[in-house]
């Protein structure tokens, strides 16, 4: 879980990923349930994307750790990291939607 983290500001940076994830996928599983089925087509999209941060974020861990000044924990470049993808991925795709 994000809050077992060693590294405070990237538990806090999980943390409201795992929010926006969980959000995404109950407005989708709302809409699902009240038949609106538009709208939770809308929502499931967001929902992958969100998942998908995580393998997203894997994939950058090198270059987080190739922006960390020598001998510092590389907490705030994985937050970082982790928030540019969370709202990157999520504002491509509302912007392609429009």
């Amino acid at each position: 879980m994000a809050f077992n983290s060693e590294l405070p500001m990237f538990g806090y940076s999980l943390a409201v990923l795992d929010v926006v994830w969980m959000i995404s996928t109950g407005m989708a599983l709302y809409f699902a349930i009240t038949r609106r089925i538009s709208k939770h087509q809308l929502w499931m999209k967001r929902s992958f994307i969100t998942t998908n941060v995580f393998v997203v974020f894997r994939l950058f861990i090198p270059l987080a750790l190739l922006l960390t000044p020598e001998g510092q924990a590389p907490d705030y470049q994985f937050a970082i990291t982790v928030q540019v993808a969370l709202w990157g991925m999520l504002g491509i795709y509302e912007w392609r939607r429009t």
